[in-house]
């Protein structure tokens, strides 16, 4: 074995480690916050089943969360419902398209929403997160993949469709990343990467959401968002919105007869 074979070993494990110990430094700072958070509140952890089976859900439940709920497109696996059978837990899980209202309204109003995984798989970011203080009491944990700060803040890059080199721009080699190391699938539905938003793009997405971020932690792995709630005057979603040039904001605050002069002034 030469001395430059020797080398590329070396250089691919010191790669592999610092991955490893970035990854378990990124798994340590998450389950530090939901043992912070989640003592005597409800806790709800959407996206829970790929991959982790769960894992969050029981990590609440043991850390002393008053009720635990699990959210997913995916069944449940067959690892949850033997963990869930073996210990005992009362974690409810509800199967199901988070932004469904009517997922939503089983889910209910929860203390801490903590949400990993899911962001940059879904179309419309913005209207999940909405969806997210649909349901949110008092704290969000968004752990979410990220794309680097650009000299432009708020930048976001939109994968589907790229073509073949432009693809390998994004490739983290970090395995399958439909999308991204392939086309574009619509038959992977929320398995493709979509979107890649830098941390910027998503804490300003939180704030027109109705959150306020107090901590911000960006790792090779991505970044996680501690949030509070807060009033949200103006949440632009899909469908009627409250926006003061619709007609419903008018007759909400003008009457008929203001509503008549709008138009006409409109006009």
């Amino acid at each position: 074995m030469n001395l430059a074979t020797v080398r590329r070993a070396h250089r691919a494990l010191r790669s592999f480690v610092s991955k490893r110990s970035a990854a378990d430094q990124h798994d340590g700072y998450l389950t530090n916050l939901i043992s912070q958070c989640a003592p005597g509140r409800s806790f709800v952890d959407i996206g829970c089943m790929w991959g982790i089976n769960g894992h969050m859900c029981f990590l609440a439940e043991q850390k002393g969360a008053a009720s635990v709920t699990g959210v997913d497109v995916a069944e449940a696996t067959e690892a949850f419902k033997k963990r869930h059978r073996e210990t005992g837990s009362k974690i409810r899980f509800v199967h199901g398209d988070f932004h469904d209202p009517g997922v939503q309204s089983k889910i209910g109003l929860i203390d801490v929403v903590y949400c990993s995984g899911v962001l940059y798989h879904v179309p419309n970011p913005l209207e999940t997160l909405i969806g997210l203080r649909k349901i949110c009491g008092q704290t969000l944990i968004l752990a979410t993949a990220a794309i680097p700060e650009m000299e432009v803040r708020n930048a976001a890059v939109f994968w589907p469709h790229l073509d073949a080199a432009q693809r390998r721009l994004w490739d983290q080699k970090i395995g399958i990343q439909v999308g991204i190391t392939s086309a574009y699938d619509p038959s992977e539905g929320y398995g493709n990467w979509i979107w890649g938003m830098s941390p910027s793009c998503i804490e300003s997405m939180l704030t027109i959401a109705g959150f306020s971020v107090g901590e911000r932690q960006v790792s090779p792995f991505g970044v996680v968002f501690t949030c509070r709630v807060e009033e949200t005057k103006f949440a632009p979603v899909s469908g009627a919105s409250q926006s003061p040039h619709t007609i419903s904001f008018a007759e909400a605050r003008l009457g008929k007869l203001g509503r008549r002069l709008w138009e006409n002034d409109a006009a």
